[in-house]
């Protein structure tokens, strides 16, 4: 992926890796501000979604997250300096990590909303216990 988006994964529901990124201090700074942007509460973020059907407005607000955090530029180019800095993934050794950058980087563009979907398939799924 050409990246751009890829620090907005920390969602709270412990089912996607990604869920727990972009709701991680590096996004607190923007996390509000994105919330604004896009009608949204925290608790929005938390209820009632999977990875297979995400809300459009939960997906403009990780876009929102990736553009004011400089992972993507304003044409929607990955900025790849910014992924390794974003790509924390505690759960995840070094081999699995460097899998999902790579994933980021093979990307497209993230032009619009929809597009985000292209990171979030990047990341593991957790397996409920």
């Amino acid at each position: 992926m050409k990246f751009v988006t890829l620090t907005l994964f920390y969602f709270v529901a412990a089912s996607a890796a990604d869920k727990g990124f972009l709701m991680s201090e590096k996004f607190a700074d923007v996390r509000e501000d994105c919330l604004k942007e896009n009608s949204m509460t925290i608790d929005d973020l938390k209820s009632g979604w999977t990875l297979e059907e995400i809300p459009e407005k939960n997906l403009c607000f990780h876009k929102c997250l990736m553009q004011k955090k400089e992972v993507i530029d304003e044409n929607g180019d990955i900025q790849k300096d910014k992924i390794s800095e974003f790509a924390i993934i505690p759960h995840l050794d070094e081999d699995k990590r460097n899998e999902v950058i790579e994933c980021i980087l093979s990307a497209e563009k993230i032009e619009n909303c929809q597009d985000v979907t292209k990171i979030l398939n990047c990341f593991p799924r957790r397996k409920k216990d």
